[in-house]
């Protein structure tokens, strides 16, 4: 006799059907448990700070990277072997951007900036970068210089002067500084002279 479809089976489910909806239940099953134990394992997580393990070793206490990103800092990046045990270039460079994120303050890594800004042709933005060093570090003459350089690029001859003398100032030896100030001068003179 054959039981009509509407009437409910009151018997033991065969073994095949009881497999199979086991079957799917278990992948949903198997997917909360695992978010469950995740959870779980990396809950702690989220109460550590900043993880300092091999930081010295990649960040705070390497002057490349504390740096900025800078031409030098590339050709090292490139050319370390020896830090850290890892040959990583674009780990190396990748930290050295950050910087200045990391330490917004730090004059080295806005005039590294700076000097790769105008390289690549962007001087108004390295202008700005050269002004921040300076902000941070009012002492740094090498800012001041390629401060000066910028300015002497965009045509502003006595601003550029302007930021030679003040590098003179702070460092009456440096040749760079004194060179850059009589080319600006000699520029000067002869657009007066026309």
């Amino acid at each position: 006799m054959r039981i009509p479809a509407t009437e409910p089976r009151t018997g033991p489910m065969p073994a095949t059907r009881l497999l199979a909806a086991r079957s799917r239940l278990l992948p949903w099953q198997m997917a909360l448990l695992l978010a469950l134990v995740t959870i779980a394992l990396y809950w702690p997580a989220t109460r550590c700070d900043f993880i300092n393990l091999d930081d010295p070793d990649y960040v705070t206490d390497n002057p490349h990277v504390q740096g900025g990103l800078s031409w030098d800092g590339v050709k090292w990046a490139f050319g370390n072997t020896d830090q850290a045990v890892q040959w990583a270039p674009l780990m190396w460079l990748s930290h050295m951007l950050e910087a200045i994120r990391l330490k917004p303050d730090y004059a080295l890594a806005h005039m590294n900036l700076g000097i790769a800004l105008f390289k690549q042709g962007h001087t108004d933005e390295a202008i700005h970068q050269l002004q921040e060093a300076i902000r941070f570090k009012p002492q740094y003459a090498l800012a001041y210089i390629n401060l000066g350089a910028a300015y002497f690029n965009l045509g502003k001859t006595d601003e550029a002067i302007g930021q030679f003398q003040e590098a003179i100032h702070l460092d009456s030896g440096n040749t760079v500084a004194q060179t850059n100030l009589a080319k600006a001068l000699e520029m000067k003179s002869k657009s007066n002279a026309q």
